[in-house]
């Protein structure tokens, strides 16, 4: 197929991303399609060199990037930079996503996408493996999702199933346009109380149709990257425990949207919540109660050693964390 239409809408977000926006715009510039696509890229008045490299990519390519500079920080006045800048200045009727501190890994990766849901017409929503990796691109052992699933479509109740944990990442996202525009005019209260924009898109698209998985890693997501959410937000306690009282939230108003569809994985996803909360909290024993059992069997080697060392020996506990410190920092 080819077309002189615009058929891919790429939106990124980019603030203070010198260290890695050119591998993220390589990525978009390097892919293979038999369609045309576009690069809305938002930089929101970052205080370092990410502007400028950014208006040489465009001199490169002013067909493909169209950014947009900001003068004055619009995430700091809680203005929601898709959903009122890039969004309405798309063209593609897919839209894709990737921040300006992670990137494709895989030339192929729009047009499989863009395959993927030309042919599966149930599915409004397409994504991938991603592999995690650190800030200075070392690969880790670690993937989106981080268990195997059969590529081909997800059912919507598989797919809800699947997501009770945060199994896709926003790099791997894929939209029909014309849904996410139905989305943007009447945002639900889900997405309202939420302090993340990802998991409310997994439930949304989720819940609208069916999704197409492809079992091939394709993008990365870069941990711990300067100013990103992971580094900033999740190192404080406090602010780590009112991210999973608002994910709580979000999917109490969830259910109500879905109509009790799924109320048996909300109630396990808002347990898995509790669970996160009372560990951050160090409610060590809680975390071995009847009512977390089927959660606790679920994580990590790491985190159960730690359980189980508070709860039985305590006192060993500040000497273990010296030395896996000590090595890993060496």
């Amino acid at each position: 197929m080819q077309t002189n239409d615009i058929m891919v809408s790429v939106i990124c977000t980019a603030y203070n991303h010198e260290k890695y926006i050119v591998k993220c715009l390589d990525g978009f510039i390097n892919q293979k399609t038999n369609f045309k696509f576009e690069v809305l890229i938002n930089d929101d008045a970052s205080t370092d060199n990410t502007a400028k490299i950014i208006r040489e990519y465009e001199t490169m390519y002013p067909d493909i990037i169209k950014p947009f500079y900001q003068e004055k920080n619009l995430y700091s006045q809680k203005i929601p930079i898709t959903k009122s800048i890039l969004f309405p200045n798309c063209r593609g009727k897919y839209i894709a996503l990737c921040e300006g501190d992670d990137y494709w890994t895989d030339e192929n990766k729009l047009q499989s996408q863009f395959d993927a849901l030309e042919n599966n017409p149930s599915c409004h929503f397409c994504v991938c493996k991603t592999q995690i990796v650190k800030e200075n691109e070392m690969p880790l052992n670690r993937f989106f999702p981080s268990f195997d699933i059969p590529e081909g479509i997800i059912g919507r109740r598989k797919f809800m199933d699947i997501i009770k944990v945060y199994s896709f990442h926003t790099s791997s996202y894929f939209f029909r346009r014309s849904l996410l525009k139905k989305y943007f005019e009447n945002t639900p209260d889900f997405r309202k109380v939420s302090d993340v924009g990802d998991e409310p898109y997994l439930l949304y698209f989720g819940y609208h149709g069916d999704v197409y998985y492809i079992n091939k890693n394709m993008s990365s997501y870069r941990t711990d990257s300067v100013s990103s959410w992971s580094k900033n937000e999740r190192s404080k306690k406090e602010k780590a425990v009112k991210h999973c009282k608002c994910m709580i939230k979000m999917i109490q108003e969830f259910d109500k949207y879905s109509y009790n569809e799924f109320h048996d994985i909300c109630e396990k996803r808002i347990l898995i919540q509790q669970f996160a909360i009372d560990y951050i909290n160090e409610n060590y024993k809680t975390l071995l109660s009847k009512s977390y059992r089927e959660i606790y069997k679920t994580r990590p080697v790491k985190e159960k050693i730690i359980i189980l060392t508070n709860v039985f020996f305590p006192r060993l506990y500040p000497s273990l964390l010296k030395i896996y410190k000590r090595l890993k920092n060496d």
